[in-house]
C-alpha cells in the first residue's frame, strides 16, 4: 500500500510540473490572454472570443496568443487543446467566477485581470505601454 501511495505521489508531482510548464513554453516568445469561464452558460467567454476574432491582425502584431478554458477543457484560439484540462491549469489561473480574463506578459507575469469581456483595443493599449512592446516598435523604425 505504501508503494502505491509513493507511486501516486511521484506521478502527481511529475504531472503538476509538466502542466505548470505548458505556459512556460511561451515565455519570452508570446504574450498570453487566458479566458477562464467555469459557468454553465459560457456566454461571456463566447462574447470575449468574438471580440478577439475581429482583431486577429492586432493579436498577431502583439504576439498575443489566446487560450480559453471552460468546464469542457482548453482551447487555443478556437481550437481544442486536448492535452490540457481544467484541473491541469496552474492554480493562480483557476477561478469559480463566471469569467476571468488574464493578460500575461512575455515574462510570464500577470499584467492585468478582468471580470467581464473587454474590448481588444483596451488590451492592446496596455500591451503598447509595456517596455518590451515599445522596444519592438522602436526596432521596426
Amino acid at each position: 500500500k505504501t508503494m502505491r501511495i509513493l507511486f501516486f505521489l511521484f506521478f502527481s508531482l511529475i504531472s503538476m510540473q509538466l502542466h505548470s510548464q505548458d505556459f512556460q513554453q511561451y515565455r519570452w516568445e508570446n504574450r498570453l490572454l487566458l479566458i477562464v469561464d467555469q459557468s454553465d452558460q459560457q456566454a461571456k467567454r463566447q462574447q470575449q472570443l468574438v471580440f478577439l476574432q475581429k482583431e486577429a491582425a492586432g493579436l498577431i502584431d502583439r504576439k498575443l496568443k489566446v487560450f480559453s478554458l471552460s468546464k469542457k477543457g482548453m482551447q487555443e484560439g478556437m481550437q481544442d487543446v486536448s492535452k490540457w484540462k481544467a484541473m491541469e491549469i496552474p492554480a493562480r489561473f483557476k477561478t469559480q467566477q463566471s469569467l476571468k480574463v488574464f493578460l500575461i506578459g512575455l515574462d510570464g507575469g500577470i499584467k492585468a485581470t478582468y471580470d467581464a469581456p473587454i474590448m481588444p483595443q483596451s488590451i492592446f493599449d496596455i500591451i503598447d505601454t509595456m517596455p518590451m512592446r515599445r522596444a519592438e516598435l522602436n526596432s521596426r523604425n
